[in-house]
């Protein structure tokens, strides 16, 4: 988006999660945004809600000078006395939670596509220095191209210091709002974790993808979920009809109980992925997936209706307010003491939110 006067057209009330609210809003040149809006005082009093959104906006910071295809891009952040406010750019369809709810357990060639092209944002995630830490479902959309998009990156860590002669660092973490059904045995103890993390997750989501159910649930119980994954007994997944020698391989090489032994450890990362039999195949080089010549085993269907924006919710956002901060290096932004002051990414740029078309 230009350094100009901006004004977003409110189309629909997405929804809220635990610390944000989601909007579709229009530009006025009819090009399509979502808009996640976090309430200032509400943040400034949570803990966790500060870390997430300074993490996400650091990411997507970064992330807008070394872009990849399969990660959502910032279009814009802006802020008023009320709201915090960013920009994003709309993959326009639904998530894979939704396709697989309308298709159920996919073939394995459908399963593939997907795991290939989150297998590289993972990777670009990681090459710049962060754990992803949030795969699930709900977290890859499809675009209007079908192509895999990973959203929400509120958890996502920073991991400065890699040194190409060795591993890379670790640090222990929080894992509130980590999904447990995806999360490492070591995230689930409190231990050191490191990148491996997200390929054990991306394990999980295969597994889930082709069986339609994560490799360690039980439907009567948590406890007994979470000792599933602290035992990460995956014998049972032979079973599967869906699951042959070669897709049994990958899910036990990506839920090795040891981080250092998963595939896609240091220092093999998502090459590694992608060479294990069951991904590597010709159709899905590395150079054919950046191209996006792939061709997407399913239509993408768009997800967010046009129902009106709730007069509510926008009054409560404090929407038709104009808003423009100087910029500051994102950096900064993390350490400062009011570390809101400096949300915006363009100086002297306006913006005025209005639920009018």
């Amino acid at each position: 988006m230009s350094d100009e006067s901006v004004v977003l057209h409110l189309s629909s009330f997405i929804g809220e999660g635990a610390f944000a609210t989601l909007f579709s809003v229009q530009s006025s040149s009819h090009t399509p945004f979502i808009l996640k809006v976090y309430e200032r005082q509400a943040v400034q009093q949570e803990l966790e809600a500060r870390r997430r959104a300074l993490r996400e906006r650091l990411a997507l910071e970064v992330l807008e000078q070394l872009p990849s295809p399969f990660i959502v891009r910032m279009g814009l952040a802006f802020e008023d006395d009320r709201c915090l406010y960013t920009v994003l750019h709309l993959a326009g369809g639904q998530d894979l939670s939704a396709l697989m709810s309308s298709h159920g357990p996919m073939p394995g060639t459908s399963a593939r596509f997907y795991a290939a092209e989150i297998s590289m944002a993972l990777g670009h995630m990681h090459s710049l220095d962060f754990m992803y830490c949030n795969l699930m479902p709900e977290h890859v959309v499809l675009a209007l191209d079908g192509h895999v998009m990973l959203c929400d990156l509120s958890m996502a860590r920073r991991m400065p210091g890699r040194n190409g002669a060795a591993p890379p660092p670790a640090r222990t973490m929080s894992i509130d709002g980590v999904a447990p059904e995806y999360m490492a045995p070591e995230m689930l103890l409190g231990l050191v974790c490191c990148k491996t993390v997200d390929w054990w997750s991306l394990g999980c989501l295969v597994c889930e993808l082709l069986t339609g159910l994560t490799p360690f649930v039980h439907q009567d119980s948590v406890r007994r979920l979470l000792a599933n994954i602290l035992r990460a007994d995956v014998e049972h997944l032979q079973e599967h009809e869906n699951i042959g020698v070669v897709e049994f391989d990958l899910l036990r090489q990506l839920l090795a109980l040891e981080p250092e032994q998963r595939l896609g450890a240091w220092p093999h990362g998502y090459r590694g992925v992608l060479a294990h039999p069951w991904l590597a195949v010709a159709e899905l080089a590395e150079d054919a997936l950046l191209r996006k010549m792939v061709t997407p085993p399913y239509a993408a269907i768009a997800a967010i209706d046009r129902s009106a924006v709730p007069e509510e919710v926008v009054a409560a956002h404090a929407m038709g307010a104009e808003a423009a901060v100087p910029w500051a290096d994102v950096n900064v932004l993390v350490n400062h003491d009011q570390p809101f002051e400096h949300w915006s990414t363009a100086p002297g740029v306006r913006i005025a939110l209005s639920s009018a078309f």
